[in-house]
């Protein structure tokens, strides 16, 4: 045999090995139950996460309803005389993180 022909052989061995490795973790972990503990965890992690993103959501959508509202009472105001000095500076976001 070859050497040219005993590095693939060698290669084929180290990642079966790597493969049973994984293959017999995984089934260790089915049998005693961890696998569905993950599961369940990365479920509850997604569940989490849509409802973060979810709540942004609705979070923005609120704060573009009070801010036309704002503008549209400005609006009104200065129509009927107010002066803008009372009124004061219209507010800025602050910087984003």
């Amino acid at each position: 045999m070859d050497w040219s022909q005993i590095w693939p052989v060698i290669g084929i061995v180290c990642g079966a090995g790597g493969f049973l490795t994984v293959s017999v973790q995984e089934f260790r972990k089915w049998r005693t139950g961890a696998a569905e503990e993950e599961r369940l965890e990365n479920n509850d992690l997604k569940t989490i996460a849509d409802r973060a993103v979810a709540l942004r959501d609705w979070s923005d959508e609120y704060r573009r309803l009070v801010m036309e509202k704002a503008a549209k009472w400005r609006r009104i105001a200065i129509e009927h005389g107010v002066p803008e000095e009372t009124l004061g500076p219209w507010p800025t976001a602050p910087p984003k993180p």
